[in-house]
């Protein structure tokens, strides 16, 4: 199964879930994740990154409180970062004729294919938003003159959180392994600010880390 038959199979286990899952299954071809639920969030998370993931719903310990957590582990880095590409509304797999296998939008939009919606306050949107640290750190170091094919594999755990928007920010890590120019990764892990990233450097079998 390739990833765009994973997207869309993801897509039809929602729609076909519904309204066990807390969905509603507007068309086919339409989902409301409205209040959404676990379940739900994990398999859109998994259709988003085309089945080259394990996504797992865990808890992050804070002090002493506990908080539910999106942790994916990504063999396919740069087919994630395709899927969450910065500042769309529109988040998803798109074939080569520009339908969605799977989408996901905040809100509504006019698509092709596949479309999961959910308001910015629901729990499905919360857990897509934990789960785009892997496609923003591709992102900065793709745009930084990184090689596509020097990035390996990610990893990046994040509270899901209803109530901030800046817990990313605070509490998200997200881990590559990349094989490249070390001065240059050493360089940019210094420089990435929205998060904790660690730079596996599997050159000179080095970590280094956007701050301590």
């Amino acid at each position: 199964m390739n990833p765009l038959e994973y997207s869309r199979q993801a897509f039809q286990d929602i729609w076909e879930d519904c309204p066990a899952n807390h969905c509603q299954a507007l068309s086919p071809g339409r989902v409301h994740a409205s209040p959404g639920g676990w379940s739900s969030a994990r398999r859109l998370i998994e259709g988003l990154y085309g089945g080259k993931a394990i996504v797992n719903l865990s808890q992050q310990l804070l002090g002493n409180s506990q908080l539910p957590t999106v942790e994916i582990l990504c063999d396919d880095p740069l087919l994630a970062a395709g899927a969450f590409p910065a500042g769309a509304c529109v988040l998803g797999q798109k074939d080569g004729d520009g339908a969605y296998a799977i989408a996901f939008c905040e809100g509504e939009a006019e698509t092709e294919g596949n479309l999961v919606t959910a308001g910015p306050e629901s729990l499905c949107a919360a857990a897509v938003r934990a789960a785009g640290l892997i496609p923003a750190a591709v992102r900065f170091l793709l745009d930084s003159g990184v090689a596509p094919e020097e990035i390996q594999w990610g990893w990046s755990c994040c509270p899901v959180n209803l109530l901030s928007p800046d817990t990313a920010a605070a509490y998200g890590v997200c881990d590559l392994w990349v094989r490249g120019d070390s001065p240059l990764l050493e360089r940019l892990a210094g420089a990435f600010p929205p998060f904790l990233l660690r730079l596996h450097d599997l050159t000179a079998a080095k970590t280094y880390l956007s701050r301590e």
